[in-house]
């Protein structure tokens, strides 16, 4: 979907470098790979891995219908082929439970070395390449929380392989301003919030069929959506699709729920996110700006700070 932005402000402009970094988005959401995973060094191709910010939550990656919905392997990467040559030892293959079968077996440079899977693999471990499931990188079937840091699907929607060395911060992609797609998902919201449900499903359907898989099998009629599909949970959840990663979640979460849900909704689909309150949905009003207000009192703290 990122043919379809239009409005871009590149990151080689001077307001937006302003220290030598450019845009850095392509660092954030990668996941750790060089230095633990055999076959695998740090490279262009695969990111600069040392920047790690954020992981997505199994909520998001279960918004994706991945057999039907391009987006999936459009925003996250799923495969890593070796870079350098390796040979299974015993320590990886307890590390990785792999069966005793797989030590020795070497990994040429352009083998597959690592997967990830949002479902279980019944033949993981006599494979010669490392697979991660949603179960060993979250708390599936309790409390959906993260199981840890390190293994994650990582958003490759931002990859900048044309910086000067592996190690690179700097990147110079285009920086989104607005999309074309959100002209469209505004336009649904809007429609829907005037009782329009079938208007907004048209809306819908546009960045729908653009993002449906075309082959082997062309899923375009199987990613329609009707007026009955329309709901703002559902929105909300076709924004995340369409938009995951470029800094709108927030907005979209305390626009769409105003109604003292707002906390709830975060913790369901977040439980990491624990301490969020409702009160949140507003961000305090700086002290410093307080003070240099005349009528500060009758101005005024937002709820929950004072």
């Amino acid at each position: 979907g990122e043919s379809m932005h239009t409005i871009s402000n590149s990151a080689t402009n001077l307001p937006s470098n302003y220290d030598g970094n450019g845009n850095r988005m392509h660092l954030w959401y990668l996941m750790q790979y060089s230095g633990r995973i055999g076959g695998l060094i740090q490279s262009l191709e695969y990111g600069n891995d040392g920047q790690r910010r954020l992981m997505p939550s199994l909520s998001l990656i279960e918004y994706f219908d991945e057999t039907k919905d391009g987006r999936f392997l459009g925003t996250f990467q799923d495969v890593w082929l070796a870079n350098v040559a390796y040979t299974w030892t015993s320590a990886d293959a307890t590390r990785y439970k792999k069966d005793a079968s797989v030590v020795g077996k070497q990994v040429k440079v352009g083998d597959t070395i690592m997967m990830l899977s949002k479902q279980a693999i019944a033949s993981h471990a006599t494979k010669p390449y490392i697979i991660f499931d949603l179960d060993t990188m979250y708390l599936r079937s309790t409390t959906r929380a993260i199981y840890g840091v390190n293994n994650f699907f990582p958003v490759k929607k931002f990859a900048y392989p044309n910086r000067t060395a592996a190690n690179a911060q700097p990147g110079f992609n285009d920086i989104f301003a607005i999309r074309f797609a959100e002209m469209y998902m505004i336009a649904a919201e809007a429609e829907f919030q005037l009782g329009n449900a079938n208007a907004a499903a048209g809306y819908i359907n546009v960045l729908r069929t653009r993002a449906a898989i075309k082959a082997p099998v062309d899923q375009t009629n199987a990613m329609q959506v009707t007026a009955a599909d329309i709901s703002l949970d559902f929105i909300l959840e076709e924004r995340a699709r369409e938009f995951a990663g470029e800094h709108l979640r927030w907005f979209d979460v305390k626009r769409i729920k105003n109604n003292n849900n707002f906390a709830t909704f975060i913790k369901v689909r977040n439980p990491d996110i624990n301490a969020v309150q409702d009160y949140h949905r507003l961000r305090p009003v700086p002290q410093e700006e307080l003070d240099a207000l005349l009528n500060k009192a009758e101005f005024g703290q937002n709820p929950g700070y004072n």
